[in-house]
């Protein structure tokens, strides 16, 4: 006798109708909570099989978002699996309470809401009659998802912004994007990407997103004028000679909860006063290279190594500006582990008439360059004056900071043992911990954190699951914001 099959809710219904949005979303969330209840060290194939099968379904219920982000967790945890050196647990929660918390608005908002939220499967691009561009470098890069690429940075001095052109493929198809540097151009009337990369170019009929994302659409028509002139570049707010004025820039371009990033909001201008030491880490196989700005502050550009920033890290090595030259950095910032991250893309050299566009990924350090000897550390400013500064810095940033510290202190707490229970399932890590979620509510009110405190209490009950450990971990991921 066949055994009957466990009744199972399927992702199409049998006369072909496809399942709804909130259907869909009901699923996913049902899966994340499993996941959370069963334990994050116990994770399964059938885990990743349904997050993929759930992204697919919707990315046909037009959830493109969604769909990225369960692929995403999907990696995540076969990198787990396949216990690789990247697998984290704790980078896995978090990518879950977003991705819940996500869906959760998707399903509770309302239309004008999750039109946002939802996103969109393509860039929408708009058509702009005519651009004047300059370019200011371009760089290789690759993704954690197995993509490669080519980007050229160009700025706008019309409307003051920086745009970029893509060129993307697969890792599985072997393409190497360094040639693609060489090959064909953009758009019509363009030799190659390395032309546009440092020359005035008109542009007719082009396309692009918001975002400042350039299409690489046929009907559109270029112009190469001349070489790029960097001291013909307006680059208004976008340049900095100040290290706390660009702390206090990334701090308020930096996304809040579920809003998206743009990538090119980190691309800015750094006019270091004087360059101090370099080095190469062997153990973090980082490059580093202290710049000072105009008050003495320090700020390091890094470059971690890797297949394709070889090329950038010998060229940094052998740089050595000239006394009285005025570089400016195009420099790609980010956030790692709480630290600001600035990795170097290219260097604007106006004395240097033969490349005043210098691209560290692909130049060769040359003749042309007049070789100087680089700030030692006999040449470092005081350490007592660098300390001053600091302070100064914490006084005019932080008013609260007993608060501060309170925070952060409880949040640290909080994500440790979110983090214990996900890892050995909700239903036996939430049975210790619900004493030390009834003591902390209290103190999270008093310190202004009412969601969270409210999601506490929800822990603190004997009733509580897996799905208030997501909401709890996305409530601390935005606090920490």
């Amino acid at each position: 006798e066949i055994p009957v099959a466990a009744a199972q809710q399927s992702l199409v219904d049998l006369s072909g109708t496809p399942r709804s949005k909130r259907e869909i979303l009901d699923s996913a969330c049902a899966v994340l909570e499993d996941a959370v209840a069963v334990g994050l060290s116990h994770v399964s194939p059938i885990l990743a099989q349904r997050l993929v099968t759930l992204a697919v379904s919707a990315q046909g219920a037009r959830l493109p978002r969604v769909s990225l982000a369960l692929k995403t967790l999907a990696d995540e945890v076969r990198s787990i699996l396949r216990r690789e050196a990247r697998a984290d647990e704790d980078r896995l929660l978090t990518l879950m309470a977003r991705v819940y918390a996500l869906m959760d608005a998707i399903r509770c908002g309302s239309d004008q809401q999750t039109a946002e939220l939802v996103g969109s499967s393509r860039g929408l691009y708009v058509e702009v009659p005519e651009m004047d561009l300059a370019g200011v470098g371009a760089y290789t890069w690759q993704t954690g998802s197995g993509y490669v690429g080519l980007t050229v940075l160009f700025w706008a001095n019309q409307t003051k912004e920086f745009l970029s052109w893509s060129y993307a493929r697969p890792e599985i198809q072997r393409v190497d994007a360094r040639q693609r540097f060489y090959g064909e151009g953009p758009w019509e009337g363009t030799q190659t990407p390395r032309q546009v990369a440092t020359s005035l170019v008109k542009l007719r009929n082009g396309r692009r997103t918001a975002n400042g994302r350039l299409s690489s659409s046929t009907h559109t028509s270029a112009l190469v004028l001349k070489p790029t002139d960097p001291e013909l570049l307006d680059f208004e707010d976008r340049i900095f000679t100040s290290w706390t004025s660009l702390r206090a820039y990334v701090a308020s371009k930096q996304p809040l909860g579920l809003r998206e990033p743009n990538p090119l909001d980190m691309i800015v201008v750094l006019v270091p006063t004087r360059f101090g030491n370099r080095s190469f880490d062997s153990i973090s196989q980082v490059f580093s290279w202290e710049t000072y700005d105009i008050a003495n502050e320090a700020l390091t550009l890094s470059l971690p190594f890797r297949d394709w920033t070889q090329q950038s890290i010998r060229t940094l090595e052998q740089l050595s500006p000239a006394e009285g030259s005025h570089w400016r950095l195009i420099v790609q910032l980010a956030y790692e582990d709480e630290e600001l991250s600035v990795e170097p893309i290219s260097i604007l050299r106006p004395e240097v008439k033969t490349t005043p566009v210098f691209q560290l990924a692909f130049d060769s350090f040359g003749d042309e360059q007049n070789k100087a000897p680089v700030a030692t550390s006999g040449d470092a400013p005081d350490i007592e004056e660098i300390e001053i500064g600091e302070d100064e810095l914490t006084s005019r940033s932080e008013s609260f900071v007993p608060s501060s510290v309170a925070v952060g202190r409880v949040l640290g707490e909080l994500n440790s043992r979110l983090l214990a229970i996900a890892e050995t399932g909700a239903h036996k890590g939430l049975t210790s911990n619900r004493q030390w979620f009834k003591q902390t509510t209290s103190q999270a009110y008093s310190l202004g954190l009412t969601p969270l405190a409210k999601a506490l209490n929800a822990l603190a009950q004997a009733e509580s699951g897996s799905a208030v450990i997501l909401r709890a971990r996305y409530l601390s991921y935005l606090h920490a914001q």
